[in-house]
């Protein structure tokens, strides 16, 4: 985290953006920061956040000394710049004028639950937006849209969609509407667009018949443009003009798509190209809740055919929830080209899923990395609600070579706790 000039400031997960003229907000996830751009001086300075990550809820005060937990997006009203904070499961704002932040929204309580601003309920509240009267959440873990009145009476209602682990992929109206994991919204004309994340599609929201259908994709990962398009987990999705602009996450491009014709394009910008570093081995732009990183000593495998073990330790009295979508990816990378296995999605049908899991892979004699990734949710036997989601992301080096000795297996090993 570093304010300043353009070539010298820095960021850590920059997630949602709010313009106001030449000014552009930034919610700095990573580094639990609200960042204000100046597009004409070029300059960067931090408005709110201390960088530190806050464990409380409920909190307020002068803006820069109260620290802040995962801000997801932005979205600014008059001189208020309200803000998802996914952290504590609340919606916060910050008076722009006074420079002080407060709560907004939400108890702190993860869950659906609908009401006044104090009582109510939100699971990663992860997109904003408004038409000045109402104050519009997708509500990630939730698989939902919250709606908020900002004039008399406030309060939070929920206008279509499930509940906690209650996910699918469904047109219709109302609580009988099933998405997954939405990570975007934006408004168009009376309508709100949803970036149903997990579902690859884009679907249209009206929230006055609280009624939602698929605009586009095809329900599983691709990347085809046309009038039939296809998308790869898209995230963050913004209007102007008439076209969408979607930020596909897995597939690493911006696309365009015309709202009026439903064409969609990939948005091809000359003389950008990507770093020359590998940006997909660590699978870094993947949605990825409470992710941890674990880097495992080298180990020795034997070339050719091999295993990729995935095994968790959960705590005592837990175990994984059969109905809870459950997602793993391996990649291994080697001499500068890299071996992936498509995403496998474990959800509903994955009844009596247990650990370990074992991955078939093929790697040649030399140096090699694997990276993978594992998300879960585990939740107590008691069946007392206690749920939690988790994210573990291995890095281990290989030594592969042409002995019948070594090993055939990769073993990637990790532990959660029930705190």
């Amino acid at each position: 985290m570093v304010s300043g000039s353009f070539a010298e400031a820095s960021f850590s997960r920059p997630q949602g953006l709010a313009l106001d003229g030449d000014k552009l907000y930034v919610a700095d996830t990573e580094n639990h920061l609200i960042r204000r751009i100046d597009l004409k001086a070029r300059t960067v300075e931090t408005i709110a956040g201390t960088g530190l990550q806050s464990h409380e809820y409920g909190e307020s005060g002068p803006a820069l000394k109260i620290a802040l937990n995962s801000p997801w997006d932005l979205q600014l009203l008059g001189h208020t710049l309200y803000i998802a904070m996914a952290g504590p499961h609340q919606i916060w704002k910050l008076d722009l004028d006074k420079q002080e932040v407060s709560t907004f929204a939400g108890s702190g309580r993860e869950g659906r639950h609908d009401g006044s601003l104090d009582e109510a309920a939100f699971a990663q509240p992860s997109a904003l937006a408004s038409d000045g009267q109402t104050l519009y959440v997708s509500d990630a873990e939730a698989n939902i849209i919250r709606a908020i009145t900002l004039s008399g009476n406030e309060k939070v209602r929920t206008l279509v969609g499930g509940d906690l682990f209650d996910f699918g992929d469904k047109d219709g109206s109302g609580d009988s509407v099933r998405l997954q994991h939405p990570l975007g919204l934006a408004r168009w004309n009376d309508k709100l667009l949803i970036a149903d994340t997990y579902n690859h599609r884009i679907k249209l929201l009206d929230p006055a018949a609280r009624t939602v259908k698929t605009f586009a994709g095809l329900g599983k990962p691709g990347q085809a443009d046309g009038t039939t398009p296809s998308f790869y987990e898209p995230g963050g999705i913004s209007v102007a003009k008439d076209k969408l602009y979607v930020a596909d996450t897995n597939n690493h491009a911006i696309r365009v798509l015309d709202l009026k014709t439903k064409e969609t394009k990939t948005l091809q910008i000359n003389g950008l190209q990507p770093p020359a570093a590998n940006q997909t081995a660590t699978n870094s732009n993947e949605v990825a809740p409470n992710a941890e990183e674990i880097k495992l000593p080298a180990q020795k495998l034997h070339a050719g055919d091999a295993t990729v073990v995935i095994n968790v330790d959960l705590p005592a009295g837990y175990h994984l929830n059969p109905t809870a979508p459950q997602r793993y990816t391996i990649a291994i990378q080697k001499d500068g080209e890299e071996l992936k296995t498509a995403p496998v999605s474990l959800s509903k049908g994955a009844n009596g899923l247990s650990l370990p899991i074992r991955i078939p892979v093929g790697v040649n004699a030399g140096s090699a990395t694997a990276y993978a990734s594992f998300t879960f949710v585990y939740c107590r036997e008691d069946n007392t609600g206690v749920c939690r989601i988790k994210t573990l992301r291995w890095q281990a080096p290989l030594e592969v070579v042409n002995d019948t000795s070594a090993a055939n297996e990769i073993n990637l090993r990790g532990k959660v706790s029930a705190e």
